[in-house]
């Protein structure tokens, strides 16, 4: 299966630090790749992966978090190839969604977010378009009559923790 994986522009992936969806994208990405599907990754040029990689940049635009264009070049790139794929799985923020309503290719747009009134509304517009993941069943309940395929929770590569039955607590803040 030839599959898109569009991934928000202002990390690489995989992260170097902050960046959770990164992490998430990055994670499903390297798993089809492991399968054997034709992968390509939309994300920054300084992004790590098995899969064909994709960028407008060079580097993450971090700095330009919150600028339209960084994201709209990036999601246009990934739309302007909707034909070559099978399916489009669309990690990025609300530019993404949108663009993809209206390609004839079927998009999976992963919400990552919370079921906030906007969003509701934003998302609902979208609803007959595009097809819904979400990453509980909590978000799913919340976000109410959108095409959701079901819920994925968001992977974590198990090899690189240990098991353990008792709770960690890790930030720095709570030590002092």
């Amino acid at each position: 299966m030839k599959i898109a994986q569009i991934a928000p522009i202002w990390y690489a992936i995989p992260p170097k630090g902050y960046g959770g969806i990164e992490y998430v994208v990055h994670c499903i990405t390297e798993g089809l790749v492991k399968k054997g599907h034709d992968v390509t990754l939309f994300a920054s040029g300084d992004s790590v992966t098995k899969a064909k990689l994709i960028s407008p940049y060079k580097v993450a635009p971090t700095e330009r978090i919150g600028q339209t264009y960084p994201d709209l070049i990036h999601v246009m790139q990934a739309y302007q190839m909707a034909g070559e794929f099978d399916i489009i799985h669309d990690h990025s923020g609300l530019i993404g969604p949108v663009i993809g309503s209206f390609t004839n290719a079927p998009v999976l747009h992963t919400l990552h977010g919370p079921a906030t009134d906007e969003a509701k509304v934003f998302y609902g517009k979208l609803k007959d378009r595009i097809y819904f993941n979400g990453i509980s069943d909590y978000q799913r309940e919340n976000f109410g009559d959108l095409n959701f395929v079901g819920t994925i929770y968001n992977g974590v590569d198990l090899e690189k923790y240990e098991y353990t039955d008792k709770k960690k607590i890790t930030c720095s803040l709570l030590a002092g």
